[in-house]
């Protein structure tokens, strides 16, 4: 997988995976400024849908605060239009906070998402 963003102690890391069209994006997610974050990976988001026309995401993230879940749910909100587009929400067997986060963020946006446990 290449590195599209590295990991910090603040933002996720995310990476790609161009073979099978996939982007993870793994990690805490606590950003100081989430519109900088999520203006910055919407952009490469998009390039990477226009160039394939097809994507899957997988969201593998261990805890985000309110700011990275209002970008979270702008950018779900985004993909509304999209098709061709997978979404993968990972969590922890016994994490029930990020999992009902995943299960909110589907009812609220009308995307489906696929979950698997680590």
């Amino acid at each position: 997988m290449k590195t599209l963003f590295e990991p910090s102690t603040k933002t996720p890391g995310v990476y790609i995976d161009e073979d099978k069209h996939l982007i993870l994006i793994e990690g805490r997610f606590i950003p100081e400024n989430p519109q900088e974050f999520f203006a910055d990976f919407s952009r490469v988001v998009e390039k990477i849908y226009t160039q394939y026309d097809k994507m899957c995401l997988k969201f593998d993230l261990e805890y985000f605060n309110t700011g990275a879940a209002r970008g979270l749910y702008k950018f779900f909100i985004h993909l509304q239009n999209k098709k061709n587009i997978s979404i993968t929400w990972v969590y922890e067997e016994d994490d029930e906070d990020i999992f009902e986060s995943g299960k909110e963020f589907e009812n609220l946006t009308g995307l489906n998402f696929n979950y698997e446990t680590k």
